[in-house]
């Protein structure tokens, strides 16, 4: 994953569907982003968090990870707190 501002939008069905891969790399580039040959063989998705700058992509990597990681079995003590919160039911 890289983070980028032109890539998909970031919600909380992409952060369900996230949180069933085995692994994820997020990749962050800074300024002008990432030498574009690690872009065409290396990325398979790119997200953004929202329509505004950032100085890097390391503090929307920490949102897409939190938003991921929380939903895994076993992150938080209370599961069914994080499958009933309100953006589960696309509020």
């Amino acid at each position: 994953i890289f983070t980028s501002p032109d890539g998909e939008q970031f919600d909380q069905p992409m952060a369900n569907s996230l949180s069933l891969a085995k692994n994820l790399i997020i990749l962050c580039g800074h300024f002008k982003g990432i030498d574009y040959r690690i872009r065409e063989h290396f990325i398979t998705k790119e997200i953004s968090i929202g329509d505004y700058v950032l100085t890097g992509g390391e503090l929307a990597a920490a949102v897409i990870a939190d938003a991921v990681v929380r939903i895994i079995p076993g992150v938080i003590s209370d599961e069914q707190s994080a499958l009933s919160d309100s953006f589960q039911d696309n509020l």
